[in-house]
């Protein structure tokens, strides 16, 4: 299996605010909300709180409450407006699909459509009387290697990716290409 991770990885950045704007953005408390982000997130900077808890407090910010049938209309039209890089299309596509993987802390639900028939694990949210509560799963870290075991796949034959934070992925991989600005810089 071929891993890839997804955002400045096959894409040249972060996803995961533009949804954020794509599904709240016309609230007049955005950038009021943004600004408690931006702050959670210097907290998550130095240590304080982990990547779940700053992801819980985005989605608490932006999406709780949000109807499943607007977060999805949001999450399909979000992903017309994705630019995926050269990653993606000198390497991804070339993979046979049987064989190429897309895992990312990003949220699945506008992955799927980006990634239309492709095999994705990704963040997922949790949902009561289908309003957005929270976070059912967060992709990061030790949680990929914990989600690939849990669909037998024990072996890496090549990892894509742009953060250490995926390092225990790294461990189980026999190569790791590692991508910076649209390029691979490391290739072990």
């Amino acid at each position: 299996m071929v891993i890839f991770d997804f955002d400045k990885t096959l894409t040249n950045k972060d996803t995961l605010f533009g949804f954020y704007s794509e599904v709240d953005g016309t609230n007049p408390l955005f950038p009021i909300k943004r600004l408690g982000l931006i702050l959670t997130a210097v907290i998550h900077k130095v240590g304080i709180i982990s990547n779940t808890q700053l992801k819980s407090v985005g989605v608490f910010l932006f999406l709780r409450n949000k109807n499943r049938n607007e977060i999805l209309e949001k999450a399909n039209e979000y992903a017309e407006t994705i630019k995926l890089n050269s990653i993606y299309n000198d390497h991804f596509l070339r993979e046979p699909k049987a064989n190429r993987m897309v895992i990312s802390g990003s949220l699945e639900i506008y992955l799927r459509p980006l990634f239309h028939g492709e095999r994705i694990i990704g963040t997922t949210l949790s949902y009561k009387n289908d309003k957005v509560v929270g976070l059912k799963r967060n992709m990061f870290g030790k949680q990929k290697v914990e989600a690939l075991y849990s669909d037998e796949i024990y072996n890496i034959e090549r990892l894509y990716t742009d953060s250490y934070s995926d390092r225990f992925l790294m461990e189980i991989s026999d190569k790791v290409e590692f991508v910076k600005k649209n390029k691979i810089i490391i290739n072990k």
